[in-house]
């Protein structure tokens, strides 16, 4: 799944790419141009990543093949760095890329995003299990969706208040905001696992967050680069999300398949494997709290104060 996740962003990015060197004025470009030596080095530099991450439990961590495909993630990433520097039209301008705003706006897009994840792995897994494991509510799968569908509804409500909030206390206060409140979800998530009930308060809150923070995101990105740029980087960052999703995806999956206890007979995630990733979720919201440190005295406004 998660090498999926991060193949369908890759051809995401390149699209946006594709979009940005055919339909709007870049100067710098000579003739239309897809970037697929990028598009292929970096996949297969992520790709090498992600694998020896989410199998290292199963295989060693210094077991041959692991060390060899972390050293191969090195060797695809120095390539596909000077790749992007010679191509006319790279999927990455990385000049425009290692600019402070953009560099740590993605940066928190990629932590984001896997604190994120946590919700989905581990909700929807306590609301279905059977109660007979002592911490499992019992669901079937449609009350288990009927559950989980206020949180969605809550990401969709916040988002035009996003804007205003951005103007009366600046983009960057939000995004904090926005992260400090899916971390104190996960902590209080705990308390909460006992009742369908508590589920649902702590993934509404969770997504209030990731509303918050996935509105605010792109007004960032824009505030810091000419206008020609904003597809190639808003194109970026999607690929910097899918790096988040596939990242927890490989990293929570191996924690949640081997913390597990024995029920009737087959293997099932323990609550303790949960507790972890609950934790592990709100201490990479933390990091990317902590990461909007550095976008202190940088505009980040709105675009229509402009």
């Amino acid at each position: 799944m998660c090498i999926h996740t991060l193949a369908s962003g890759v051809v995401g990015s390149a699209f946006y790419n594709s979009i940005s060197a055919n339909v709007l004025p870049i100067q710098s470009v000579t003739d239309n141009f897809i970037d697929f030596p990028g598009a292929v080095l970096l996949a297969l530099a992520l790709v090498s990543l992600l694998l020896p991450i989410s199998k290292g439990s199963d295989w060693g961590w210094t077991a041959p093949v692991t060390l060899l495909l972390f050293a191969a993630f090195i060797l695809f990433t120095v390539a596909w760095i000077f790749t992007e520097l010679r191509q006319p039209s790279p999927l990455a301008d990385l000049r425009t890329l290692t600019r402070p705003t953009v560099m740590w706006t993605n940066i928190i897009s990629v932590l984001a995003t896997f604190s994120m994840y946590v919700q989905f792995l581990v909700f929807p897994q306590i609301l279905e299990l059977p109660s007979g494991t002592g911490y499992g509510l019992g669901q079937s799968m449609l009350m288990m969706s009927l559950w989980y569908a206020p949180a969605g509804l809550m990401t969709l409500a916040v988002a035009p208040v996003t804007p205003r909030l951005a103007r009366r206390f600046g983009s960057k206060r939000v995004l904090t905001s926005a992260c400090l409140i899916i971390a104190a979800s996960y902590v209080v998530a705990p308390v909460l696992l006992h009742a369908t009930w508590g589920v649902l308060i702590a993934n509404v809150f969770v997504n209030i967050g990731v509303g918050l923070a996935f509105g605010i995101i792109p007004v960032l990105l824009m505030s810091d680069v000419p206008e020609s740029q904003t597809a190639a980087v808003n194109g970026f960052n999607m690929l910097a999300r899918n790096l988040g999703t596939s990242t927890a995806g490989a990293v929570l999956g191996a924690i949640l398949s081997h913390v597990t206890m024995n029920f009737g007979g087959k293997r099932v995630t323990s609550l303790q494997g949960f507790y972890i990733a609950l934790m592990i979720g709100c201490g990479v919201a933390l990091l990317a709290a902590l990461c909007t440190a550095p976008l202190k005295g940088l505009k980040g406004q709105m675009a229509d104060e402009k």
